[in-house]
């Protein structure tokens, strides 16, 4: 019964010590990603996968980092939850606010070298559940967001959708 007690009392030390470990490595993270962004995305279930227009708050709570949405252009409510990797790169899930959705996928974000803006991707299910990768790009400003459409849009990868060449 001794040991129950001491293993107990250890398991809840780790867990202390693990969960103050995570808050202090978000904490020392570039403060300069918290706050209000603007940001654009494309939704694969939309018709042209046109951009949508979105403003979202980035916040840590408890050793994450806690991305929420708001004035969403066609109405969609989202949050995230993310980490932060080598100082630059934001990686984390997401999944939809709205009663009933069972929406929610993964994104990947690298900051800019300025810390202005961040391009990148979210995989996310499409009408026909299949997963579909799109563009997603935040900025500090309208501006910023429109620097870092130009740039995702410059880098992103294409696939040909038959081969053309003969491979063998």
């Amino acid at each position: 019964m001794k040991q129950l007690g001491w293993t107990i009392l250890g398991a809840f030390l780790g867990l202390i010590v693990y969960i103050a470990y995570e808050h202090l490595i978000t904490l020392r993270r570039p403060r300069e990603i918290y706050g209000t962004w603007c940001a654009m995305f494309q939704p694969s279930i939309e018709t042209g996968w046109d951009w949508v227009t979105d403003n979202i708050v980035i916040s840590r709570r408890w050793g994450k980092i806690i991305i929420q949405n708001f004035d969403n252009s066609i109405g969609y409510r989202w949050e995230g939850r993310a980490r932060i990797y080598k100082d630059r790169f934001l990686l984390g899930e997401w999944k939809s606010k709205k009663p009933g959705s069972h929406s929610g996928g993964i994104f990947a974000l690298t900051l800019g070298f300025e810390g202005n803006y961040m391009c990148g991707y979210f995989i996310a299910p499409d009408t026909d559940s299949s997963k579909i990768g799109s563009g997603f790009v935040l900025g500090r400003t309208k501006a910023d967001v429109i620097t870092a459409k130009k740039r995702l849009e410059s880098a992103r990868i294409v696939f040909p959708r038959e081969c053309t060449k003969n491979t063998r």
